[in-house]
This record gives structure tokens, C-alpha cells and sequence, in this order.
């Protein structure tokens, strides 16, 4: 009976830190800043936190703790059901109201819905919870979500250069703005990113502190809260760019499988590095500060909240470059002694892209890596001096220099490349002697090996 009374004195105590009246805090992401972390810590501890005042809805996560947080509401509010968004919205709150608990949402996909929330009318007040990242740092963990779960192709290069045009990464703080009319700088609280490290809580205890939480509560709920959805190690990100490049010949299935397995495997290989800001050589760091920073400020001037030095660190402030492994052995061996079907399906569809005629550097790679047999491709010699020279003259035709090429080509054994320009050579010169012979035994080639052009 003692032990009952010292109980409820305890949680009466909790309670009186929570404000009498009724709040609900929603929070909005944004991508990339610890989403996944802060729905975990919700989740693990949903009833500590209704001891503390709060109602945290349930919502799924997959078997590496990774969410989408309370996905129900941005999928109505996408699809314009505002009507379905506010009854989830009631719904939800009825429960908390009931149990006199302050409503907790978490999703951040809400980011860029604040128009959208504005067809919304909350019972009692409503304050958003935003974290804002370096737009470049934005800019490598998007791609990293992107070959992760969108089957990006592209090498980070590629998507560094579109960075490079103006204005670019000012877009993603955009919705900033728009939260900012609807509801008001009283009423969005936007904050920079800290990381969460197995040393540090970051994001967590400033999610906590925005909440209205008491700091002496924190470490209650924190304690020992491991790193949720860390990027790819480097090599398990190469692999998976590799694979995504065949991934149209495997199933979603069996891609999100990889996935998963992939994550698996970073997040148990933390001495393995991922991509990150330090890995940009200075000189585009340069650039793409110079081309971005005056937008940025703009726009992060509305926001006292947000220390612009940590958006745009200088060079000089970031870590060093990382040493990264691309030996993509490693987690493909990992694959392999998870999912023998992953690796079957992995090389079947490797096989099927090869067969398809890509003979790009990565299926090649992907297919030695598999140790799955392939003719190496053989790569074009330069013309010599004379042939260019013919082709660059004007004392010859077309047909010449089309005989030129088709010779080129044979001499390559690209025979039907070959056939083609020399058909073209035959029709602008009939009666060419040296065309017609070489016409003829490219015709003879391609007949023997079942590859004439129809």
C-alpha cells in the first residue's frame, strides 16, 4: 500500500509539469533530421510519456525501428481528404483528452503539407516542431535515402552538379516560409539539427525541451538510445547504386528485402564511414556557398531559432575527409549469408541486363563482383591519321568516308555497325567496286553468325 501511494505522489508530482491546459504538438520533420529517432524514442517509451502528460498514437515501424511516423494524416492530406485528416485528427485527440493528455504527432512527411494543414481546425492550441539540417548535408543524405529506397541510379557526382545552379538548395527551407504564414512564428518552432550519435542524444533532448517537457524527465526517456535509420555505410551504399541499376529485372519485394538488409548491415558496421559533407572537394563547397547563401539568408532571417553558421559551416569546421570502403564485397557477402534468394535474384537480374546489351561499367562490376562469367567489351581504337584525314578532306564524298567508317568497324568486329554505313556507301555509289566487296563479305560475316539486319 506504501509502495501504491509513493506511486501515484510521483506521478502527481510528473504531472504538475505539464501545463493545465491541452496542447497538441505536431512534428513536421523536416527530411533527413532525426524523424526515425524521435518516432522511436516516442514509441519505446509511450507510456512513460503518459505518465509525463503526452498521448502518443501507435503507428508501424519496420524490423530496423524505421517509420514513417503517423503516415495516415499526410496520405489524407495529399490526396486532398481533409475531412479523413480531421477525423483522424479528432479521433486521436478525443483519446488524449479523455486520459487529460497532451496529443504528440510525429511524421515528416508533414514538411511540405503546411498548406495542406491549414484546411485543419484544431480544438486547442497547436504548436509545430521543425529541424532544420545543412541544405548540403540535406542535399548527401537525400541522395543516400534516394539509392536506399528510391532505386537512385545516378553517381553522387551527377547530383552534385544540379546543386551547382542557382537557388537550388534554398528550395528545401522554402516551406518554412509557408508554415510561417499559416500559422505563425508563435506557433512553429524550427531549431537546427543536432545528430543523434551513440554518445550524444542531439535532436532527442531538443525535441523533449520543445515539447515543454522538463529537463530533469530527459534522461528518463532517452537513456541509452541507439542511432534509428543511420545512413548507408559507403560500401553498401556503392552496391546498392550497382543493384538499383538491374533492380527493373527484381522484384519490389525482393528490393525492399536488400534494403533492409543493407540497413542491417550499416548499422552493424558503425567503423565504416558514410558519404558526408567532408567528402566534397572545397572548390564546389565554394560554389555552390557562393551560388546558394544570399537565398538561404533570406529566408532563415525570419527564424531567430536557427543558427545560419551551422547551416553553411566554413570548410575549415568541418571533419576530415573520411576514409570510406567501396569494396562492395563485404555487404554483398552479408546479403549472401542472410538471403540466398536476395543473391539469386540479384544475379538474375544482373544477367538479364547484361543479355539486354548493357555492357555498362556497373552491371560489368556487378557481374564480376556475382563471379558470373562475361565477355569483356572491346573498346574503339582511334582512326589512324590517314582515315581521318579522308574524312576530314573535301576532295571525297560521302561514300568514301562512309567506306572509311564501315572499315573502321570491321576492324573492330563491330560488324553490323559496319554493315549499316557500308549499305549507305552502296546506295550513294552502285557501281563502287571496292564498296561492293567489302559489302559483300560483311554480308557473308553477319549471314554465318545469324545477325544480318533485316
Amino acid at each position: 500500500m506504501i509502495n501504491f501511494i509513493k506511486k501515484k505522489s510521483s506521478l502527481y508530482s510528473i504531472r504538475k509539469n505539464v501545463k493545465n491546459e491541452l496542447k497538441i504538438y505536431i512534428h513536421v520533420g523536416s527530411p533527413k533530421t532525426g524523424s526515425s529517432a524521435i518516432q522511436r524514442l516516442c514509441l519505446d517509451n509511450r507510456l512513460k510519456l503518459q505518465d509525463l502528460g503526452y498521448y502518443y498514437p501507435e503507428h508501424p515501424v519496420d524490423r530496423n525501428s524505421v517509420s514513417g511516423g503517423h503516415m495516415d494524416i499526410a496520405r489524407a492530406l495529399r490526396s486532398k481528404e481533409y475531412s479523413r485528416a480531421q477525423g483522424i485528427i479528432n479521433h486521436w485527440f478525443d483519446t488524449a483528452r479523455k486520459k487529460k493528455l497532451n496529443l504528440l504527432l510525429s511524421s515528416e512527411a508533414f514538411y511540405n503539407l503546411p498548406s495542406e494543414f491549414s484546411h485543419i481546425i484544431f480544438p486547442v492550441e497547436v504548436k509545430f516542431i521543425g529541424f532544420i539540417r545543412s541544405p548540403l548535408e540535406f542535399l548527401i543524405a537525400n541522395y543516400n535515402q534516394a539509392v536506399k529506397r528510391h532505386n537512385e541510379k545516378r553517381k553522387f557526382s551527377v547530383v552534385i552538379a544540379n546543386a551547382l545552379k542557382d537557388g537550388m538548395l534554398s528550395r528545401f527551407l522554402n516551406p518554412l516560409l509557408i508554415w510561417e504564414k499559416h500559422y505563425g512564428s508563435e506557433r512553429c518552432s524550427f531549431r537546427n539539427y543536432l545528430p543523434v550519435t551513440n554518445n550524444s542524444p542531439g535532436v532527442l533532448n531538443i525535441f523533449l525541451h520543445e515539447i515543454d517537457l522538463c529537463e530533469d524527465y530527459h534522461s528518463r526517456l532517452i537513456n541509452e538510445q541507439s542511432v534509428t535509420n543511420k545512413s548507408y555505410a559507403f560500401s553498401a551504399l556503392t552496391l546498392k547504386r550497382l543493384i538499383n541499376i538491374v533492380g527493373d529485372n527484381i522484384s519490389p519485394g525482393t528490393m525492399a528485402e536488400i534494403d533492409l538488409l543493407l540497413q542491417e548491415f550499416s548499422d552493424s558496421h558503425e567503423h565504416e564511414c558514410s558519404l558526408g559533407l567532408s567528402n566534397l572537394p572545397p572548390e564546389i563547397y565554394s560554389t555552390i556557398y557562393d551560388k546558394n547563401i544570399s537565398e538561404i539568408e533570406d529566408i532563415v532571417n525570419h527564424f531567430p531559432s536557427i543558427d545560419m553558421n551551422k547551416l553553411f559551416p566554413s570548410m575549415s569546421d568541418t571533419p576530415p575527409m573520411a576514409e570510406m570502403s567501396a569494396n562492395i564485397l563485404t555487404p554483398l557477402n552479408f546479403i549472401r549469408s542472410k538471403s540466398y534468394a536476395c543473391i539469386s535474384e540479384i544475379k538474375a537480374g544482373a544477367i538479364k541486363s547484361y543479355k539486354a546489351g548493357d555492357i555498362s561499367y556497373s552491371v560489368l562490376k556487378l557481374l564480376d563482383s556475382l563471379n558470373i562469367p562475361f565477355d569483356e567489351p572491346r573498346f574503339l581504337g582511334h582512326l589512324d591519321s590517314r582515315a581521318s584525314d579522308l574524312i576530314l578532306s573535301d576532295k571525297y564524298e560521302e561514300a568514301d568516308r562512309l567506306r572509311t567508317l564501315a572499315l573502321y568497324f570491321e576492324k573492330h568486329e563491330y560488324y553490323s555497325d559496319a554493315f549499316i554505313l557500308i549499305k549507305k556507301a552502296q546506295l550513294l555509289r552502285p557501281n563502287g567496286q571496292a564498296i561492293n566487296i567489302i559489302y559483300k563479305r560483311l554480308n557473308d560475316v553477319l549471314r554465318i553468325n545469324g545477325e544480318l539486319p533485316v
